[in-house]
């Protein structure tokens, strides 16, 4: 079983991770969080968060969401903090 995470912000899941583990969980709001709860719940349940050092994202950090970026960043990490505190211990 292996989920794969590229970078934070681009992520390949394969289409039975999706079947066993569900969609992003819609309690988090627009843009942050949400891929390190998927891929919290994947490795606790067993699935592995691979990461591929041969493929480049161009990402433009913050243009999304601009000033909101750091609102938004606090109340989702407060979610994970609550549910996967061992993923900032990674």
């Amino acid at each position: 079983m292996i989920v794969t995470l590229k970078v934070q912000q681009v992520m390949d899941i394969k289409r039975g991770a999706l079947n066993k583990l569900g969609l992003f969980d819609p309690i988090f709001k627009r843009g942050y969080g949400e891929e390190t709860d998927f891929t919290s719940k994947a490795r606790e349940k067993g699935w592995k968060n691979l990461r591929i050092l041969d493929t480049f994202i161009y990402h433009r950090s913050h243009a999304s969401f601009k000033e909101e970026t750091n609102q938004l960043k606090e109340e989702n990490k407060k979610i994970n903090m609550e549910r996967h505190p061992d993923v900032f211990k990674l």
